[in-house]
């Protein structure tokens, strides 16, 4: 079976962001990548880039989250060099959104060459598709962690008045499980949370050892999470 799929509706704003950045600006911003270390800071490399080519950092955010991650992903599984997966694309995209094609198949046309490095192997959005490929590989990812606190009374038999606060704390973990949200709601007491404080503590600690090991070695180390701070 010849190789073909759906392609969702939010690609086409990202489609019309590459237009809308030109040929020259995507040569540009090709060579801005080349050499350039990965990270999973998608929003601080999109303000980089942006600021390099003058063109909205959000938009160019867009397309890489809607457009060159996804596509990069799809032509890696199908097994075809980076300018197959674009005459792929461009059939597809006349095929499945007739209305697009009519009023700008021929502005894709004219930046589809200089997009056909962003798809190539190894490239750096190949790369960046293969790296939140690995994090995305994992049965259940957290999303939110937070701790509540609370005092609860302890009243009299008769409800005339109070004989002691219980203060307690609920640690709530949000996370996905394929495509299900869920939450876990577990207590801990202070001995649990003086615990769960040695082992951030010393997960911070394996961190930055690994980062330096790696920076040795010449090998970039992806921290998740870093942006949130």
């Amino acid at each position: 079976m010849a190789n073909s799929f759906i392609i969702p509706k939010g690609a086409y704003a990202g489609f019309h962001d590459l237009i809308e950045i030109g040929p020259e600006k995507l040569a540009r911003l090709a060579r801005e990548l080349a050499g350039r270390e990965l990270t999973v800071d998608t929003s601080e490399l999109a303000k980089k880039l942006g600021a390099a080519i003058d063109f909205s950092s959000d938009r160019i955010e867009r397309a890489i989250h809607t457009v060159l991650i996804p596509l990069n992903s799809l032509r890696a599984a199908f097994r075809v060099s980076a300018n197959e997966f674009l005459r792929l694309l461009t059939d597809l995209i006349a095929q499945q959104n007739e209305e697009w094609h009519k009023n700008y198949g021929n502005k894709w046309g004219q930046v589809a060459p200089k997009v056909e490095p962003f798809l190539a192997p190894n490239s750096y959005f190949a790369q960046l598709s293969k790296t939140f490929q690995l994090l995305a590989n994992r049965h259940s990812v957290a999303r939110n962690l937070k701790i509540l606190t609370e005092l609860r009374p302890v009243f009299d038999d008769e409800l005339s008045s109070t004989k002691a606060m219980v203060l307690t704390s609920t640690l709530v973990v949000e996370y996905e499980e394929g495509d299900d949200s869920k939450s876990l709601h577990l207590t801990v007491d202070q001995a649990d949370l003086r615990a769960l404080q040695v082992q951030l503590d010393r997960a911070e600690r394996k961190v930055q050892l690994l980062e330096e090991q790696a920076g040795k070695l010449g090998v970039p180390v992806l921290v998740v999470g870093t942006q949130r701070e």
